[in-house]
């Protein structure tokens, strides 16, 4: 029975590979748009394991390709710093006209309108 290798590559590597600038928040979405649970990161180093086999590379320029597209916006939340695509998370925006001052849904149910209105809310 053969063994599968696993590849490793960092954020950096990735960056480099995207040809874009995208950090681990980022990274973090695009590979849970790829839906494999065989892909994965490790949060700590910021390493990306996936098998040798996955078409890696074909896969990430694909999401890429929606993002660019607008079909997946990515957004960071104001409070936690995850990074959502507002097209199927839940949340909240301060600023609803320039959709940004996002709070992903668990942490829109913790904050207190006083602190949404002093901390997040845009006013016209």
């Amino acid at each position: 029975m053969k063994q599968i290798r696993t590849a490793h590559i960092d954020v950096l590597e990735a960056d480099r590979l995207a040809g874009r600038q995208l950090g681990r928040g980022l990274w973090a979405l695009v590979l849970g748009k790829l839906h494999n649970s065989e892909i994965r990161m490790d949060p700590q180093t910021g390493v990306i394991h996936y098998p040798e086999f996955i078409p890696f590379e074909e896969l990430v320029r694909d999401v890429l390709r929606r993002i660019d597209a607008g079909e997946i916006t990515p957004r960071t939340c104001r409070s936690c710093r995850g990074t959502f695509d507002v097209n199927e998370e839940e949340g909240i925006f301060g600023d609803l006209d320039a959709l940004e001052n996002f709070l992903c849904r668990p942490c829109s149910e913790t904050v207190t309108a006083r602190e949404f209105y002093e901390k997040y809310l845009k006013l016209p």
